[in-house]
């Protein structure tokens, strides 16, 4: 198994990874390495599915006992 990446199911889970963040700045997994991080795919344009499943994330964070930090939420895009 990868080091930093855990799973039952699948051994080669995680890897590398190249993105362009909304600045246009590349973005690897140095630039997330040690901060916890919840990935999210979804489309920029997404009326109903995408807004209920972030909603229901954030309910999930400010349910988090107090002094705890929320991890950082990185939305990827699949716009086709």
């Amino acid at each position: 198994m990868k080091s930093g990446c855990a799973s039952r199911a699948y051994s080669e889970i995680g890897g590398p990874i190249s993105l362009t963040d909304h600045t246009g700045a590349r973005v690897t997994e140095e630039t997330y390495k040690g901060k916890p991080t919840v990935v999210y795919f979804g489309f920029t344009y997404c009326p109903d599915v995408c807004p209920a499943a972030l909603s229901t994330l954030g309910a999930a964070y400010r349910r988090l006992p107090e002094g705890e930090t929320a991890p950082q939420t990185l939305l990827i895009s699949v716009d086709p």
